[in-house]
């Protein structure tokens, strides 16, 4: 099946090689490769298995390049400032397009900057709470801006949703993986080496190792 990819403000055809496979997630060779991350095609197919909130969060997971506990500390502009013991690239994001600059808070609480999605940003405010809500994830407490899917009920939703719609899951996970193969492309397109764009988008990751991005890669 052809599908049209919209990946990070920029089209292009791609093969969609595997919609459905049962089993055998860890076979060697391109099969284990591919299913290590999702096409744009792929996750959509899983959000039409998923509630509005579990939906959004896996849009947001997938366009943002965020884990599971991102999603419960999104902050939009203006309310939080990135973590300054860190030395910040200024030219993560390059190529991107119509975005705000979020932050979420890792579990290492580190707070990065994130680039979301005009359009994503404006349904994300849509499902402010009138207040912070306490939430427990893994034992952590937290307070949470939005109504959206995050965390373990997330992570559970997604995997479920994946079997349900392609027979197999690579879990959320997998979504940084599309994050860090289309970002990679993109910024050598714009002419970055391929060592620049490893390391900007390690820090888009949350990363500072150009090395942890390979292996997403691999």
């Amino acid at each position: 099946m052809r599908l049209l990819l919209i990946a990070l403000g920029r089209e292009k055809e791609i093969h969609d090689e595997i919609p459905r496979l049962a089993s055998h997630p860890r076979r060697k060779g391109r099969l284990a490769t591919a299913l290590r991350y999702y096409t744009q095609g792929q996750w959509l197919l899983i959000t039409r298995h998923q509630s509005d909130r579990n939906s959004l969060a896996t849009e947001i997971a997938a366009r943002c390049g965020l884990r599971a506990q991102g999603l419960i500390t999104l902050m939009p502009p203006g309310m939080r400032q990135k973590s300054t013991k860190r030395v910040w690239r200024t030219d993560r994001f390059a190529g991107m397009h119509d975005i705000e600059l979020w932050t979420i808070q890792e579990k290492n609480g580190l707070v990065r900057e994130i680039a979301m999605p005009d359009d994503l940003s404006i349904r994300l405010m849509a499902r402010a709470y009138p207040r912070p809500l306490k939430i427990t994830d893994r034992g952590t407490n937290f307070e949470t801006l939005f109504d959206v899917g995050g965390g373990r009920s997330w992570s559970d939703s997604f995997t479920q949703a994946s079997k349900r719609a392609l027979g197999w899951s690579a879990g959320g996970h997998g979504l940084r993986h599309s994050y860090a193969d289309a970002r990679v492309e993109l910024l050598q397109s714009l002419d970055y080496s391929l060592d620049d764009s490893l390391k900007i988008t390690s820090q888009e990751l949350g990363h500072f190792r150009a090395r942890v991005i390979n292996a997403y890669l691999r």
